[in-house]
């Protein structure tokens, strides 16, 4: 069932997050994607919109938590009497061009994060790969004023008002250095650029991060169980009644999932089955077709849109929120209120 790394890859993913070791014979590369990347920048002529653009992104690749952050935005927004719509690459989706996300979408026609979002938050959601026509569509569709756009800090030509940029605590910025022979998509430096950077799980200072970037610290927090086949919700808590389950994950950072799900449980639980895929897997019944019927099988809300439709009686997902510094919605908040120049 679980999808394993290949010996390159992992050994990759240990050099980026270490030193670069033999990676660093690649460095001739580093200087030309950042140069890349710098001229990228340089050309690019933003397209500004009547209403307020909101980026959040990351500067490193795979999954760094940025989902959660999306939907408290959402919240938050929509708390304060404004009408948000949310636009979105649609990473891993089988289709091309700009679409607009519906509840009756499929993960393979629209991305698993977009109808995550748009099933969670019940909030208009299109998904296309250039983030200017996204935007476009949106607005000729939804009475929006003001667009979240998940991921897109690199997507130049998208005019923004708000740069926000994810980091995974737990991961950090690697070893500093750019593809290939560190993780990071932009130098570390972009961070002093973005308007606020949003750190999640750190457990001490991150390195690499500039000294000048504005900071904020949040949590991700458990919320619910949800039945992914009913949509019947349990409290967080009810995890410890299973006499026993299967956690899966198809996510950028598996253990992460994991690890919350331990710290869930009593310390005399015995351990779970723990079942790893790869980022964006695009789940099929066939890939349950060892799993015990009478196991409970938890997984995370972006894999559970993938299962739906042949879901068991007893599969359930873990919602969690991200609790956002009250500084950094102050921050927002004045920074939306402002016209937006020509």
């Amino acid at each position: 069932m679980a999808r394993n790394k290949s010996a390159l890859q992992a050994f990759v993913e240990q050099r980026w997050y270490h030193r670069p070791g033999l990676l660093g014979l690649l460095a001739p590369l580093e200087a030309l994607f950042i140069a890349a990347s710098r001229r990228r920048r340089q050309k690019k002529q933003s397209v500004e919109f009547d209403v307020p653009v909101v980026v959040v992104g990351n500067i490193s690749v795979g999954g760094t938590g940025k989902t959660p952050v999306v939907k408290a935005l959402v919240a938050h927004l929509r708390a304060l009497g404004r009408n948000p719509g949310v636009v979105s690459r649609g990473y891993g989706r089988a289709t091309t061009g700009v679409l607009m996300v519906e509840n009756a979408s499929t993960a393979r026609q629209v991305g698993d994060e977009p109808l995550e979002i748009r099933r969670s938050c019940d909030v208009p959601t299109v998904v296309g790969e250039d983030r200017v026509a996204a935007v476009e569509f949106l607005l000729a569709r939804a009475a929006c004023d003001v667009v979240i756009s998940d991921d897109g800090l690199q997507h130049y030509r998208l005019g923004r008002q708000f740069e926000i940029a994810v980091v995974d605590g737990s991961k950090g910025l690697g070893n500093g250095h750019c593809l290939p022979v560190g993780p990071l998509r932009e130098p570390p430096h972009r961070l002093a650029e973005v308007d606020a950077v949003l750190i999640s799980g750190a457990k001490s200072a991150i390195s690499f991060v500039p000294a000048a970037a504005t900071v904020f610290t949040y949590a991700v927090k458990p919320a619910k169980l949800v039945n992914v086949r009913s949509g019947e919700v349990r409290p967080v808590d009810w995890v410890a009644g299973f006499e026993k389950f299967t956690a899966i994950a198809g996510i950028g950072n598996p253990e992460k999932f994991f690890s919350t799900l331990t710290d869930l449980l009593p310390p005399e639980y015995p351990a779970f089955a723990r079942r790893q895929f790869a980022d964006h897997h695009q789940f099929t019944e066939a890939d349950f077709r060892d799993l015990d019927r009478d196991t409970a099988l938890l997984m995370t809300e972006k894999d559970s849109v993938k299962c739906v439709k042949f879901a068991r009686d007893n599969w359930w997902y873990l919602a969690v929120d991200a609790v956002l510094d009250t500084r950094f919605y102050t921050l927002l908040g004045r920074v939306l209120s402002q016209p937006i120049s020509d």
